[in-house]
């Protein structure tokens, strides 16, 4: 049930720094984006030590900070500069809406790339999620 809440809180999060990435019209969308990822990484290495201590860290093999990394890159640099492009071009709304088809996307490059086994309940959920999207963003 942990996960749980922490993905909870995860989204939480991620709304909120949605808002603020939106309405920071007056920043360019690469400074609004680097500040993002700048308050982004203060508060999970606060939260990450707070709750676990440097053990969280001191665990982690050079594989896995490298790989956190280019990760951590790729879905700042990328995904939250094409976010912040299209919450300037359709509002904040309807991109948080698109951004909810994220699951979709997950599991079929976790298919692809790793293997995953997708269950039918996994399947069902992606197509509520589309479904969902679908209906919301309907003009």
């Amino acid at each position: 049930m942990p996960g749980v809440w922490i993905a909870l809180i995860a989204g939480v999060f991620l709304g909120l720094f949605q808002s603020l990435h939106g309405n920071a019209e007056d920043l360019p969308i690469r400074t609004a984006t680097m500040l993002l990822l700048a308050i982004a990484a203060v508060l999970v290495n606060v939260l990450t030590l707070s709750i676990f201590g440097i053990s969280a860290y001191t665990a982690l093999s050079g594989r896995a900070i490298f790989f956190f990394g280019v990760a951590g890159a790729i879905h700042f640099s990328g995904g939250w500069m094409f976010i912040g492009l299209a919450q300037r071009r359709v509002g904040v709304g309807i991109t948080g809406l698109l951004v909810g088809a994220t699951p979709v996307f997950t599991a079929i490059i976790a298919w692809t790339l790793i293997g995953e086994a997708l269950s039918v309940k996994d399947l069902a959920g992606i197509a509520l999620v589309v479904a969902g999207v679908g209906v919301a963003t309907w003009r």
